[in-house]
C-alpha cells in the first residue's frame, strides 16, 4: 500500500506541475518553422516509408509488447491514452530486473500523463496506436515507429522530450547565480560511472569513457573530472576498487559546479540529458564530447556556436589555455547556449514540439 501511495503521490505531483507549467508565462518560444524542422527530422523516414496495413501493424505492435520489457503500446483515442497490458515480472526475476521494470512502469505513466496533457491542449482528437520505449538504450524497428527519448544517430526512433524534463520541472527554477566573468577559468564534470558495466578489470584498465577521462584529468588543477557514484558495478569488489580510485570523490552540488566557466558533458547510458539542458541554461560554455546518441533538439544545435565539441580529453586543455590567455574567448558560446535553451528547452517549446509531432504521427497513420 505504501508503495502504491508513493507512486500515486509522484504522478499526482507531476499532474500539478504540468498544470502549473502550462499556466506559467514564457516570453521566448522557438518558431513554428524551427519546431516543424525538428519534427520533420524525426518523421521523414517514416513518412517516406508509408504506413503498414492495419493487421500488419497490430501484429508488429503485439510482438513488441510481448518481447520487450521496456516497449509499451499506447492506444490513443480522442485525447485519451490506454496502455496495453504487459506480462508481470517472472517469479524468479532478479532484484535488478524487478527494479528496472518498476522504473519503466513509472516512466510510461508519466509519458501517458504528459501526452494526454499535450493532446488536450492542442485539441488533437486523432485515434491511433504507437509504441513507446522508455529504456535508456532503445530498440530500433523498421516495421513500426517507436517513440523514445533518445536514440543512436542511425536509429529510426521518433524522439520525445526526455524524461529529465519531468524530473526537473522543465528546468524552470534552474538559475545560474554567476555571470560568465565571475566564474573560474576551469572545466568541470561530476557524475556516475555509467556508460558500461564496471568490473574490477574495467576499473584497472579505465576502459569505459568516463573512467578513462577521470584517470586522464586526475590531479589537473583546472579540470575537475570526478566520478561521484559507483554505478553499474558487476560486483562489490568492483565497486570498492572504483571508490578507492583517486578520481572518485564526493558529489559536488550543481551550484558549485556552476563556478566553472566550462561544463563538460560526456555520455553515460546514452545522451547526458539533464546535464546538457542545465549546462545550456547556465552562463558557462558547454564542452560536449562527440557522441552518436541524440536528443530531439540536437539537429538545431551547431558545434562552435552553442557548444564546444571535442573528440578526446586532450582537446579540452587548449580551450582552458586559450581562455586563460584571452579571457572571454568563449563568452559568445556560453551566451548562444543560453539563448538556445531559452528558445528550445522551455516548457512552452517542448509542449509545442510534442503537439506538432503527435499531429504529424497521426497524419502518417
Amino acid at each position: 500500500m505504501l508503495k502504491s501511495m508513493r507512486t500515486f503521490t509522484a504522478e499526482h505531483l507531476f499532474r500539478l506541475n504540468l498544470m502549473a507549467t502550462a499556466r506559467s508565462e514564457e516570453s521566448t518560444l522557438a518558431s513554428r518553422k524551427d519546431l516543424d524542422e525538428l519534427v520533420g527530422v524525426q518523421t521523414e523516414w517514416w513518412a517516406k516509408r508509408g504506413p503498414l496495413r492495419s493487421f500488419e501493424k497490430t501484429d508488429a505492435l503485439s510482438a513488441l509488447n510481448r518481447e520487450s520489457v521496456s516497449v509499451y503500446i499506447l492506444s490513443i483515442r480522442s485525447g485519451r491514452i490506454d496502455v496495453w497490458r504487459k506480462a508481470p515480472p517472472a517469479p524468479r526475476a532478479s532484484e535488478h530486473d524487478v527494479l528496472r521494470q518498476s522504473l519503466f512502469r513509472l516512466r510510461v505513466r508519466l509519458y501517458k500523463t504528459y501526452l494526454e496533457h499535450v493532446l488536450r491542449r492542442s485539441s488533437n482528437r486523432a485515434s491511433f496506436d504507437i509504441a513507446l520505449d522508455v529504456d535508456d538504450i532503445t530498440r530500433d524497428d523498421a516495421e513500426v515507429p517507436i517513440l523514445a527519448f533518445q536514440k543512436h544517430e542511425t536509429a529510426r526512433n521518433i524522439l520525445l522530450p526526455d524524461v529529465d524534463f519531468f524530473g526537473y520541472d522543465w528546468y524552470r527554477h534552474d538559475d545560474d547565480p554567476y555571470t560568465y566573468d565571475e566564474k573560474n577559468i576551469a572545466a568541470c564534470f561530476v557524475g556516475a560511472s555509467t556508460g558500461g558495466m564496471v568490473s574490477v578489470d574495467t576499473v584497472r584498465r579505465s576502459s569505459t569513457p568516463r573512467l578513462r577521462a577521470a584517470r586522464y584529468f586526475c590531479g589537473n588543477p583546472s579540470i575537475l573530472f570526478r566520478i561521484s557514484a559507483a554505478a553499474q558495478c558487476t560486483s562489490p569488489d568492483a565497486a570498492a576498487l572504483l571508490r578507492a580510485q583517486p578520481y572518485f570523490g564526493a558529489h559536488v552540488p550543481w551550484r558549485d559546479q556552476l563556478r566553472s566557466r566550462f561544463l563538460i558533458s560526456m555520455d553515460g547510458n546514452g545522451a547526458a540529458c539533464s546535464r546538457l539542458a542545465r549546462g545550456f541554461r547556465s552562463d558557462s560554455a558547454v564542452i560536449k564530447f562527440n557522441s552518436p546518441h541524440c536528443l530531439f533538439y540536437f539537429p538545431a544545435l551547431a558545434a562552435g556556436r552553442e557548444y564546444l565539441s571535442v573528440a578526446s580529453e586532450a582537446e579540452i586543455e587548449p580551450i582552458i589555455e586559450r581562455e586563460r590567455a584571452t579571457p572571454g574567448s568563449y563568452r559568445a558560446v556560453a551566451r548562444a547556449g543560453r539563448a538556445f535553451a531559452e528558445r528550445f528547452l522551455t516548457a512552452a517549446s517542448t509542449f509545442s514540439y510534442t503537439a506538432r509531432l503527435m499531429k504529424q504521427i497521426a497524419a502518417m497513420q
